[in-house]
Formats: structure tokens, sequence, C-alpha cells
């Protein structure tokens, strides 16, 4: 609970806001609203079930569709609490940058991934070359 006062206060303060700008960048790679930058860092860097509360309490402010959760828990899913897990593997001997560039690296590469098909979903790519294929089908089905 105490992330959560914490993000209250940042909100209040305008500093939320500041992120969302700054970050801009970032979230519009992955096709997330401007206002996903702070859950997508939470997740990211701290535990999993913090960073999936703060996504779950500024989902529920900002109202993020199906889409958007899924990929920032996708995002959180695959690299969450990076400090605390890398220093673990680090404690074992594993080399840290291998750890932690191979966990980020396949955590966006993922969350854009899925952004990317999502995206295209919406467009109608995916839904038109189902319909076309389904109706040659049906076609073949009636000739035979």
């Amino acid at each position: 609970m105490p992330l959560m006062v914490l993000v209250e206060f940042a909100d209040h303060n305008g500093w939320l806001e500041m992120i969302s700008k700054r970050s801009k960048w970032f979230t519009k790679f992955f096709r997330l609203p401007s206002s996903a930058a702070l859950p997508a860092f939470a997740g990211l860097f701290i535990g999993i079930v913090s960073g999936s509360g703060v996504i779950l309490q500024i989902s529920k402010e900002n109202h993020y569709s199906r889409a958007t959760l899924t990929i920032l828990f996708v995002m959180v899913g695959i690299c969450h609490s990076l400090f605390e897990e890398t220093a673990l593997f680090v404690g074992i001997g594993a080399n840290i940058f291998l750890i932690a560039g191979a966990r980020i690296f396949i955590a966006l590469l993922f969350a854009f991934v899925i952004g990317w098909l999502v995206d295209r979903q919406r467009n109608g790519v995916m839904t038109e070359k189902i319909v076309v294929r389904q109706q040659s089908q049906v076609g073949a089905g009636l000739k035979q």
C-alpha cells in the first residue's frame, strides 16, 4: 500500500503527467497510451505483485482497454523486479548484463509484437485475411 500512496502523491503533484509526457516515445512505440508509462516502469523495476497493483489502479482511473492491459502484463510477466532477481542470479555467478539485458529485451520484444498484432487486428488486416480464407474454404467445399 505505501506504493499506492506514492502514486497518489505523484498524481496530486502533477508528476504522473510529467512522466507521461516525457515517456511518450516509449509508450507510442508499444502502442500504449501515454499514461501507461508509470505502470510499465513500475512493473519492470519492482515486484510483480506491486507492479500489477499499480497497473490495475491506474487502469481503473484511465479506463485502459484489454489490449493495453495485455501488453502491460506481458511486459511485467516476463521482466519484473529487475534489480532484485538479477541480484540473485549474480549471487550465483551469472553475468549481470546478460541476465538483465536478456530479460528487458525479451519483455520489450514481446510487448512490441503483441502491440503490433493488436493494432493489425484493430485495423482489420488480420480479420480480412481470415474472412477471405474462410470464404475460399467454403467455396472449395461446395465444389466437391
